[in-house]
């Protein structure tokens, strides 16, 4: 699948964005941009595609550079650096080639403008020459990288946490001191706007020429806008040999996580298990925490594709944690209160997983919708007072969709006669509910989120269960999204065939797909499921204990210094 989703992309689209071929565009970053040749390279290098290989790091030694400074459109930088910044450091760190580290320092220095003129924290110091200093370090959301010009002071908490990992690997090989003051500032923008937030809890958007939290969107996630600042906190602490269990350089990074997660777990309640059916079957999913208001402080009962990701995390932060336990011997930390922690992340973790995998499978393609509406329980409904109730049901109605409810995974078939009446019924429903909901919510886009999270759990725990999940989902991707030469989609008479194509729809059974292939289908959802079944010759593909992945984007950085020294 790896090589014909980049054959497709070499035919057709060589040396631009992404894959498009009903539309003639070339998707993020448009012509000439190569983003797809980057961000795939560590996946082809997984996969011992040489020959594909060498010809990327050709295009990425003649052309990246014009062909990145050339860009006259906005782009938005929390992608330049997790794709082109992240791809060409995990280049850097397989082969070891100065070219690829080049590449990334130019491309870094390139987005300066985006991380200058914003004000980020103010910090006090009393000294004969001045008593304020002003930490800069948020970045904009968009930047032309063929001028410089930047713009968007609203960011995403998820954009301005990005980089992390890849800054401050990048300042770690290269000695710039000027991408180490990045990660110090991104690093301590986070504390402090976490700091000043209701309950401790990260929210969804940041002004950056305030640096405070926006109030168009004052309300806490686990999941899309802020997953990447809670990813990128524990994957620093990782990288610094945060698995050893021994005190690193970025403790405070993980006590971070921790405070976040514990904040929207423990004292928001932010994820949620429901029992639809009897005690049988639990299903648990993230929802949004408003601080500020008094009356309705949860909104939404769905899951996001990007909330999939945050079983794979939360299994990464418990096993730090356990790892953490086994160094200390010191008995006022073998304590009840860390091992409940401890079971509390691992029961999470797996119980996200679960939910994945279940709403992934209650489709008739197999696939994870864009987001997926939860229904109500008898005990929810019960407690709220009938104009509530009349209020919810009207909305639940018309924004649920993408399948079946839920309520169908944890029934039992009964008689033959009862079960196909039941099957119609319920498929007339959906129907009628999907009519009138968002059609994009049923959509899916080649994303990895479930591939990652099968891919962390399985090494984590070594569960053979996670690898029959991700079988299923490659037989889903490869008889949903896979095309075969037709052109009812718009193709044009395009030869289309081994390309892979986003999901209109994935209720329906005979899937209806698009010609766009993203980078992301290379970049990190093959790439995971090639890992989850990659032989095991020697050392293991990609250790967890020896490397660890950026997100977004599923780069692989080496975990590169102890307590004392290199590695």
């Amino acid at each position: 699948m790896i090589r014909e989703a980049w054959a497709a992309y070499a035919r057709r689209s060589w040396g631009h964005g992404e894959l498009d071929y009903r539309r003639g565009s070339y998707g993020l970053f448009g012509r000439n941009s190569g983003y797809t040749i980057v961000t795939s390279m560590s996946t082809l290098w997984a996969a011992g595609l040489k020959e594909e290989f060498e010809a990327g790091r050709k295009w990425i030694s003649r052309s990246l550079s014009n062909s990145f400074s050339s860009i006259s459109s906005s782009v938005e930088v929390a992608r330049v650096v997790s794709g082109y910044i992240g791809g060409l450091l995990s280049c850097y760190a397989l082969t070891k080639e100065v070219l690829f580290l080049e590449r990334a320092v130019e491309i870094g220095l390139l987005l300066e403008p985006a991380y200058a003129g914003t004000k980020g924290i103010r910090k006090v110091f009393e000294t004969s020459f001045f008593k304020l200093h002003i930490l800069g370090g948020l970045p904009h959301k968009y930047i032309v990288p063929k001028d410089g010009s930047v713009s968007g002071t609203r960011v995403p908490t998820s954009a301005v946490a990005t980089g992390l990992l890849e800054y401050a690997y990048l300042a770690e090989v290269s000695g710039d001191e000027r991408f180490s003051e990045r990660f110090t500032a991104i690093k301590a923008n986070l504390k402090e706007l976490r700091k000043s937030s209701a309950n401790g809890l990260l929210l969804k958007e940041v002004d950056i020429m305030r640096g405070r939290w926006s109030g168009s969107a004052a309300n806490a996630s686990l999941f899309g806008s802020t997953f990447s600042a809670y990813r990128g906190l524990l994957a620093v602490f990782i990288a610094c040999d945060g698995f050893s269990g021994m005190p690193t350089q970025e403790d405070d990074c993980f006590q971070e996580y921790l405070q976040a997660i514990e904040a929207a777990v423990q004292r928001a309640e932010m994820l949620c298990s429901i029992s639809l059916r009897g005690d049988e079957n639990y299903f648990t999913f993230a929802r949004d925490y408003h601080p500020t208001s008094k009356r309705k402080r949860f909104h939404g009962r769905f899951m996001d594709v990007s909330g999939h990701a945050l079983a794979g995390m939360l299994a990464l932060g418990a096993r730090a944690l356990e790892r953490r336990r086994a160094r200390r011997s010191s008995k006022r930390y073998a304590n009840t209160e860390e091992r409940e922690r401890i079971g509390r992340h691992w029961f999470w973790a797996k119980s996200l997983a679960e939910t994945g995998r279940a709403v992934a499978g209650e489709q008739a393609t197999g696939l994870p919708p864009n987001r997926y509406y939860f229904p109500q329980t008898r005990e929810e409904s019960s407690k709220k007072s009938p104009k509530e109730s009349s209020k919810e049901s009207s909305k639940e109605s018309s924004s649920s969709q993408t399948g079946a409810k839920l309520s169908s995974l944890s029934s039992s078939s009964s008689s033959s006669s009862s079960s196909s009446s039941s099957s119609s019924s319920s498929t007339s429903s959906t129907k009628s509910q999907r009519q009138g909901s968002n059609p994009k919510d049923s959509e899916y886009h080649l994303s990895g989120e479930l591939a990652e999270t099968y891919f962390l759990l399985y090494r984590l725990t070594r569960d053979a269960r996670y690898r029959e999940y991700a079988w299923a989902l490659v037989q889903a991707l490869r008889r949903s999204c896979r095309n075969q030469g037709e052109s009812s989609t718009g193709g044009g008479g395009v030869q289309t065939v081994g390309s892979f194509g986003t999901v209109v729809d994935v209720t329906q059974t005979v899937a209806r797909r698009t010609t766009y292939q993203p980078a992301e289908l290379l970049s990190s959802t093959l790439k995971w499921l090639y890992l989850i079944f990659a032989p095991d010759e020697g050392e293991e593909l990609f250790s967890l204990e020896r490397w660890v992945f950026t997100s977004p984007g599923g780069q692989p950085l080496p975990i590169y210094y102890r307590k004392g020294g290199g590695r």
